[in-house]
């Protein structure tokens, strides 16, 4: 049979938890704003940014040289660079959230862009939930390392131990995802395809010449 200690010990794991909850929002309100709130936020709101481009160049390895320094420049950096059998560039970046409209434009100076696009993300909210509930599970986690102490008898101790692990579990889980968000808040991803531009030999341009003559058979003028 459960000791009374381990058969006590959801109510007292829920006790804490209602506890540090409040206890959390008394100090909240006269908490410093958090550093990441500044970071990548409009009117106070945590935005991710990811953008993405495709540009038609001479030289493709060339130009990957050219948007790798660009991206050195500003304290960035490239997470991934592959080239295609057809002989273009994927290049993935990383770079400051203050610095992805100007090094965008310093990428559409490397020849002709096809395709731009940027998605922002919202996750303020996230950040915010995030935040809390850890901070309640680190008082639970203290708590239940303080209940330790106090077990006197193996049946105890395994009790405690396994609701210690798994508030440890989900404290380490919700550290990993907000590392993950204020990382990405921080550091706007850019992926960049640049495209050989297609030469045209002598058959393509007679063919080319061609189209445009029967195109204009079609005109009907006023």
């Amino acid at each position: 049979m459960l000791s009374r200690f381990a058969l006590a010990l959801p109510w007292i794991v829920a006790s804490v938890a209602c506890g540090s909850m409040y206890g959390s929002l008394a100090a909240d309100e006269f908490a410093e704003p958090s550093p990441i709130r500044k970071q990548g936020s409009v009117d106070g709101r945590l935005l991710i940014k990811a953008a993405s481009m495709a540009v038609e160049v001479g030289d493709s390895e060339e130009a990957a040289q050219k948007a790798t320094a660009i991206v050195g420049e500003v304290a960035g950096m490239v997470e991934r660079s592959a080239a295609t059998q057809e002989g273009a560039v994927d290049l993935v970046v990383r770079v400051p959230e203050a610095q992805l409209e100007a090094v965008m434009k310093r990428f559409e100076e490397l020849g002709d862009v096809t395709r731009r696009s940027l998605t922002v993300t919202d996750v303020t909210d996230e950040v915010v939930d995030l935040d809390a509930r850890m901070k309640n599970l680190v008082a639970t986690r203290d708590s239940l390392r303080r209940l330790m102490e106090r077990a006197t008898s193996v049946q105890d101790v395994v009790a405690v131990e396994r609701e210690l692990s798994r508030v440890q579990g989900e404290i380490d889980s919700m550290e990993a995802r907000l590392k993950s968000l204020r990382s990405r808040v921080s550091l706007s991803e850019l992926r960049l395809t640049l495209k050989r531009s297609q030469i045209l030999g002598p058959i393509g341009y007679v063919g080319k010449g061609v189209w445009w003559a029967v195109s204009k058979l079609f005109v009907i003028r006023s």
